[in-house]
């Protein structure tokens, strides 16, 4: 067996990480993913110029003389609705009804409020003057056509979705949520819960490890314990799906190369955290950077730091 510095290594793990192939997907399944384009408006939104509540259309000049004691009197000419493909033609000195995200008519040029109204259906008493473009929200006044809302490399979370959905964006083109299997292996260990026959230990570093990649919005998958037995080991992993883009061992060989780490799970979680890093700047997703941690302690109240060991730090070798 020969063996490799921790640099090396690093480097080595760092070259064979890939991001996963792009794919179209639903929006629905898109969170978590990474954008491998950009979403673009191809037009603006709104598309229309729209009342910013409910109330009826006007035109300004038609009642810029009301007053609450003196109100425009002005009759409905009809009420206007979601069905409506394009905005209606306004009748000049007439109101229509309008609810509120609703297109303007052509030809009106302000939304008097419900409530500065009688609530007329066949004719509506306005009680407040208004100015051109009170009450109505500009064609693009949310996102104007050819805004770049989100850029490729853009890891997906609830806005960016949301965005792309109030686009009219059905399905994103991404790179999906990493899959990682996470093998407990080791004779000395078994599943909590599981019953003892000697001096076996409940396996924790398997379950901490795949908590540390589920929130680093990665998928994890536990599979263990596996025997310390060559040929159990490659069995397990040749039954994972999909391509094996690199493995980590938690045992005792990688407690001897991260030295930098706690001893026990305490290693497991320091050190799998800079590993978790590295995964990360290897996806070109600029999250910063986990910990490298010197010391024993309970690896409960493992510390953290933000960089892995410094260049020139005690060596540590692992195998090849």
């Amino acid at each position: 067996m020969t063996t490799r510095s921790l640099a090396d290594h690093h480097a080595a793990v760092s070259q064979a990480l890939i991001p996963n192939p792009a794919m179209d997907v639903l929006i629905a399944d898109a969170v978590g993913g990474t954008l491998a384009e950009d979403i673009v408006a191809r037009e603006p939104v709104p598309a229309f110029a729209v009342a910013q509540f409910d109330g009826y259309a006007v035109l300004a000049a038609d009642v810029s003389g009301a007053r609450g004691d003196a109100p425009a009197v002005l009759p409905v000419s009809y009420d206007i609705d979601f069905a409506t493909r394009s905005p209606r033609t306004h009748i000049p000195s007439t109101a229509a009804r309008i609810p509120s995200g609703a297109p303007l008519p052509r030809g009106a040029d302000a939304v008097v409020a419900l409530a500065a109204t009688d609530g007329g259906v066949a004719r509506v008493a306005v009680g407040v003057p208004v100015a051109p473009g009170q009450g109505v929200l500009p064609v693009g006044a949310d996102v104007a056509a050819g805004t770049v809302l989100a850029t490729a490399g853009t890891r997906l979370g609830p806005r960016q979705v949301a965005a792309a959905a109030a686009l009219g964006m059905p399905r994103l083109r991404v790179h999906p949520v990493p899959r990682v299997v996470v093998l407990a292996v080791g004779d000395e260990i078994i599943d909590p819960g599981a019953r003892h026959r000697g001096a076996e230990v409940s396996d924790a570093n398997s379950h901490l490890l795949a908590g540390l990649i589920r929130r680093a919005g990665a998928q994890a998958f536990r599979v263990g314990p596996v025997p310390d037995e060559p040929r159990a080991l490659r069995a397990a992993i040749e039954d994972q799906p999909g391509p094996r883009r690199c493995a980590h061992h938690h045992g005792r060989t990688f407690r001897r190369a991260a030295r930098h780490g706690c001893d026990g799970p305490g290693s497991a979680w320091a050190t799998s955290r800079w590993w978790i890093w590295t995964w990360r700047r290897a996806a070109g997703r600029g999250w910063a950077a986990s910990s490298s941690v010197t010391g024993c302690c309970p690896w409960w109240r493992c510390p953290a730091t933000r960089a892995p060991p410094p260049s020139g730090s005690r060596p540590a070798f692992v195998p090849h």
